[in-house]
């Protein structure tokens, strides 16, 4: 429960809406910064993408430029750091937009042609069961298992070990939906207590969830529609996404562990093709088509998170994480942005 006196959530964050509106987002900390006195030269431009980046030379500044959506009213920014933190799309996506007739003809930070590859997601897999009654329980559910408030939280990492690292680690969560009843509803319908009681003890439908673990291929790429903008003059994007060789035989793995986790749990796996497998691909947490790389020959950003072939601009996304791994992506993102702060801190 968050503590009413703040105006912020005391604990995960992740309810989709708060009854005292103690939800907090990053606008709180954008709404300190604009009001800081000690900043009086930060400026926050909503609905304003940067259509280029130009580099003017080793050690110069670095030109901004970008479009209001609404207005349509251009702005450019000269300065003498440029932070890109625009995700694993968008950021190859505006590197690549900002090609020019010079040193970089195939876009900044792509001399080696790196810069949108690699691209990995986070494989959906998922195996539905029925909850068996056993002998000693009067029902199918004793333990009166719900449905999670929105966010899955029971979570495993038991596969997450060296001993499966061949296999591509796992990340196992019960979903957050299932055995889905309806308490809002059934109270707000008038249905006594004692039927709600009777409808959770007997629902059976369980479903085990889980992130596997994508490897990169470099076909796997971000590129830009040649000649065709949306009506905002931004390029669009095109992805360019495959499987690698070896998924379907560690997909099927996994969904056998799976399987069997629900048997350990005394339910029948369904037996319906529909209810198990893997969900079509998403970029809930996208990573790596600018990734961080020892040599420039190999990667686009440097250990400092630096382009390689500039002086000046970073970048702070999940695009520079040279793989994913198996679990959600922004502990691991969050420690890179303290480390660049501290490094850019260093460099002043």
């Amino acid at each position: 429960m968050p503590v009413a006196r703040y105006r912020k959530c005391m604990q995960t964050g992740t309810c989709k809406y708060c009854p005292i509106g103690a939800r907090y987002t990053a606008a709180y900390i954008l709404d300190e910064l604009n009001n800081n006195y000690l900043y009086p030269n930060m400026v926050v431009r909503c609905d304003s993408p940067v259509r280029k980046i130009t580099i003017q030379g080793d050690k110069a500044g670095i030109v901004v430029e970008g479009v209001n959506i609404h207005t349509g009213v251009s702005f450019s920014y000269l300065s003498r750091k440029v932070i890109v933190a625009s995700g694993t799309i968008e950021t190859p996506k505006l590197l690549l937009a900002s090609a020019d007739n010079g040193r970089y003809k195939k876009g900044i930070g792509n001399h080696s042609d790196q810069l949108g590859r690699n691209l990995v997601v986070h494989p959906f897999l998922y195996y539905r069961g029925n909850l068996n009654k056993d002998d000693k329980a009067k029902h199918v559910n004793p333990e009166r298992h719900q449905q999670e408030y929105d966010f899955a939280t029971l979570m495993s990492r038991h596969f997450d070990s060296e001993e499966y690292q061949n296999k591509g680690k796992l990340f196992l969560f019960k979903s957050r939906s299932r055995p889905r009843t309806k308490l809002g509803e059934l109270m707000k319908g008038g249905v006594k207590q004692g039927e709600i009681n009777s409808s959770i003890l007997n629902k059976a439908e369980f479903e085990i969830q889980a992130f596997m673990e994508d490897l990169p291929v470099r076909s796997n790429h971000v590129s830009l529609k040649q000649g065709q903008f949306d009506r905002f003059g931004l390029p669009i994007s095109q992805i360019h996404y495959a499987q690698e060789e070896d998924f379907e035989p560690r997909m099927k793995f996994w969904l056998s562990k799976m399987k069997e986790l629900l048997e350990a749990m005394n339910a029948s796996p369904s037996v319906n093709k529909k209810d198990y497998g893997m969900r079509p691909p998403r970029a809930d947490h996208a990573a790596g088509t600018c990734r961080m790389s020892a040599d420039p020959e190999d990667g686009v950003v440097d250990k400092n998170l630096k382009v390689w072939g500039t002086d000046n601009l970073y970048i702070i996304s999940n695009a520079v994480f040279p793989n994913l791994g198996a679990v959600n992506p922004t502990l691991t993102l969050t420690s890179l942005a303290l480390r660049l702060a501290e490094h850019l801190k260093e460099e002043t």
